[in-house]
């Protein structure tokens, strides 16, 4: 049975994680607006996380994120989007997988290493109130890939 140890929500239009840009030197880096998202989600995680080590074991992550819609839209279409966000299906960028990419600034304080997440599951919806929600769940029985002895029976 999973149990839930980490829920951190991220007010704002969720910001993905950003192709690596190259200089006119041949050195990479990282746009500006993605270090400063992965700034944020590491500031705010840390208060979350109230002085607790990053979490060891196998993990499993959900992130949501609920993206504006449209000004363009008319109301009609507005007032489709349920609760969930589900009727009317987020389709357009950014990619689930570069959201998913975003969360490498939690390793080291929600987890020693995004290695650890046997299991992913990303979200795109829309919602009135733009937002990240970041869930993070262990079970406590499931053993960690790393065990180098059989586990006694308690």
């Amino acid at each position: 049975m999973n149990t839930l140890h980490f829920y951190l929500e991220v007010p704002g239009t969720p910001i993905a994680k950003g192709r690596p840009r190259m200089t006119k030197q041949g050195h990479t880096y990282t746009p500006a607006k993605t270090r400063n998202y992965e700034a944020d989600l590491r500031v705010l995680a840390k208060q979350r996380m109230r002085g607790k080590a990053p979490m060891a074991g196998p993990l499993t992550v959900e992130i949501t994120a609920y993206m504006p819609m449209p000004a363009s839209w008319p109301k009609w279409k507005r007032e489709l989007v349920n609760e969930d966000g589900v009727f009317i299906r987020h389709t357009s960028k950014p990619d689930v997988d570069n959201l998913g990419k975003i969360i490498d600034g939690l390793n080291g304080v929600v987890w020693v290493d995004d290695s650890q997440i046997a299991d992913l599951v990303i979200r795109k919806r829309y919602d009135e109130k733009p937002r990240l929600t970041i869930i993070v769940q262990h079970d406590p029985q499931a053993i960690h890939s790393k065990t180098k002895h059989k586990p006694s029976k308690q």
